[in-house]
């Protein structure tokens, strides 16, 4: 792997072992989406060890593609680590959508599923 990719993290309050440790929602209400985007990144990158700000070309390429080389399995974590942080479910359909194949498909249907949750307070 080339210098460009980061040793995988933990992100504070994401879990990176198995369930059982309580993680704060890291997104409150009134976030902005810019404050989302960062959030949201930041548990991909975790995950990925792909640093976005290098390469913010890469948002936009399949994270199990050529380029990113992400095991499926970490891409199932990224999922159970935002629902977590989130505190709220992801939609089915948007992941049969392939809104979750990229880093900035994640960010949009992250936000969008905070936007639905904020509506209905």
């Amino acid at each position: 792997m080339q210098s460009d990719f980061k040793t995988a993290q933990t992100f504070p309050g994401v879990s990176t072992e198995t369930e059982g440790e309580d993680v704060p929602a890291f997104v409150e209400s009134k976030s902005s989406t810019s404050q989302i985007r960062k959030d949201v990144l930041s548990i991909i990158e975790s995950r990925s060890g792909v640093d976005f700000q290098t390469h913010p070309e890469w948002i936009d390429e399949p994270l199990l593609g050529e380029q990113i080389r992400l095991p499926s399995r970490e891409l199932l974590w990224i999922y159970f680590d935002l629902e977590k942080a989130v505190g709220i479910s992801i939609q089915a359909e948007e992941i049969e959508a392939g809104n979750f194949k990229t880093a900035g498909r994640i960010v949009d249907c992250v936000t969008k599923a905070i936007m639905r949750s904020n509506d209905r307070q």
